[in-house]
């Protein structure tokens, strides 16, 4: 009886491990899609052609000094031109360019764009500001959507950590019962049952995060095919964030099971 609940204590927490690392998964790809598209959000400044090289570099740094830029990137006439021609696919007389110069700026959100245009609205050598504004605002409820979902798992994470801080208590407390009443009441029964516990709890960790990646890695790719636009954490990239979450989710487990008063069992 006593081997049977220790195998479904170590079913019980793999399994509760698996479904964590699924849960910190998909959040984790949340965020790294969210942080994809919001390198979407820009929009074009367009210079006055009479525009010095010391005032483009004055609204450069100013524009880099406002926390709701990404980056800046100047883009001289000549140069529009030539990208113009390439992406067209044909040579146009060099004396025909009417492009400005002009920045590309990037920017963390819609909120952001209001508040960067009202700057620029104020600049003197801004000759125009272009922006596909719909797209901007679909963007942006899309990353909003995306941080409601991590919000939701963030809250059933913590509640399966919860649950796993029970199973690893209640079997801990079996334990050491069934030391006392085979060996005899002693102090170190609560600490052979408490390290036996622990080493279940580290081997269902490494079990169930070896499993995910292996499902991860094996549904990755197929997801990308059928979803072409959809791009997903690599295993590098989402190994650290499970790992280090995980970790310390198993490292506040044993902690709290060391402030376990042997008198509550």
């Amino acid at each position: 009886m006593i081997e049977k609940r220790g195998k479904r204590c170590f079913r019980a927490l793999t399994i509760a491990f698996l479904i964590l690392n699924i849960l910190i998964g998909v959040a984790s790809n949340c965020y790294f899609v969210g942080e994809v598209l919001k390198r979407n959000y820009y929009m074009t400044v367009e210079l006055h052609s009479t525009v010095k090289k010391d005032q483009v570099k004055e609204l450069e740094k100013k524009l880099l000094e406002n926390n709701s830029v990404v980056g800046v990137r100047y883009l001289s006439k000549d140069q529009a031109f030539r990208e113009l021609q390439r992406e067209l696919e044909i040579v146009i007389p060099k004396n025909d360019n009417q492009l400005p110069n002009s920045f590309i700026v990037t920017f963390k959100s819609e909120k952001a764009f209001r508040e960067i245009q009202a700057f620029l609205d104020k600049s003197k050598i801004v000759r125009e500001i272009y922006v596909d504004e719909p797209y901007v605002i679909k963007v942006d409820k899309k990353v909003q959507t995306l941080n409601i979902i991590i919000g939701i798992i963030f809250g059933i994470v913590v509640l399966l950590f919860y649950l796993v801080v029970v199973i690893l208590k209640d079997s801990i407390a079996l334990d050491y019962i069934k030391l006392n009443l085979t060996n005899g009441e002693n102090l170190n029964n609560y600490k052979i049952a408490r390290t036996k516990n622990c080493i279940v709890l580290f081997g269902s960790f490494i079990l169930g995060t070896l499993v995910f990646f292996n499902i991860y890695i094996f549904l990755r790719e197929g997801i990308q095919l059928l979803m072409n636009d959809l791009i997903l954490q690599s295993f590098n990239q989402l190994l650290l964030s499970e790992i280090v979450i995980l970790g310390l989710m198993v490292l506040l487990a044993i902690k709290f099971t060391k402030n376990y008063r042997v008198d509550e069992v």
